[in-house]
């Protein structure tokens, strides 16, 4: 069941009602969800959208059916972006796994 977790949740979700239905349908049993946010990157990228990591997290959290929501994201060394990003995970209380990315330089 989606019992949405914000006024702005809500008001999204009556306008897409059709779209919360059909992930109604997807998340019916208990579900636990890993996300690999590197792709999230590149659907905002090609989407032309921005994502808010705690708007997802709050959305997810709407379905009574989510047990656990958990996320990967390769750390840059050295990036700003990616340690503020990696900061905003652990603030939203997301299971935030990570690692060092490997830059392999060519030849």
């Amino acid at each position: 069941m989606f019992i949405p977790k914000t006024e702005k949740i809500k008001k999204l979700s009556e306008k897409y009602s059709k779209n919360i239905q059909e992930l109604e349908s997807i998340f019916d049993k208990n579900t636990y969800v890993y996300i690999d946010f590197a792709n999230v990157i590149h659907w905002q990228d090609k989407l032309q959208w921005h994502i808010s990591v705690k708007r997802l997290k709050q959305f997810l959290e709407s379905f009574n059916t989510i047990k656990d929501i958990k996320i990967y994201y390769g750390t840059l060394e050295n990036n700003e972006h990616s340690l503020d990003l990696i900061q905003s995970f652990n603030e939203c209380k997301y299971h935030c796994k990570t690692k060092k990315v490997k830059i392999i330089k060519n030849l």
